[in-house]
């Protein structure tokens, strides 16, 4: 951030940084770790530890594949065709939502 441009094409002043990083600091984003002579040391948090950024594994709903109906629902078959990269799970063949069928291979 001390290399960041302020107004003008001029650095920022320091008393601009220390606002930026409190707000940051607020926010979650990030935590200063000490304030030194050249500056302030200061961790960067990754997505998953900034609270209500990214939903716990918790939050998420558990999908029960069982329940799911892939024959009646076209929304379901759609999500097949995306988890297999569009293309036949048994051939390897490329498909699309307009050539596709959920079992088109006779055992």
């Amino acid at each position: 951030m001390a290399f960041g441009l302020g107004e003008k094409g001029k650095p920022m002043s320091e008393s601009t940084v220390d606002l930026r990083l409190q707000s940051l600091q607020v926010k979650g984003c990030v935590e200063v770790l000490g304030v030194e002579r050249y500056g302030r040391r200061v961790r960067l948090k990754l997505p998953n530890e900034i609270p209500g950024l990214v939903p716990s594994i918790a939050d998420r709903q558990a999908i029960d594949l069982e329940q799911m109906d892939f024959f009646e629902v076209p929304e379901n078959r759609l999500l097949i065709l995306e988890r297999e990269g569009h293309r036949c799970f048994y051939c390897l063949r490329k498909i699309d939502a307009t050539n596709y069928v959920i079992e088109h291979v006779v055992s």
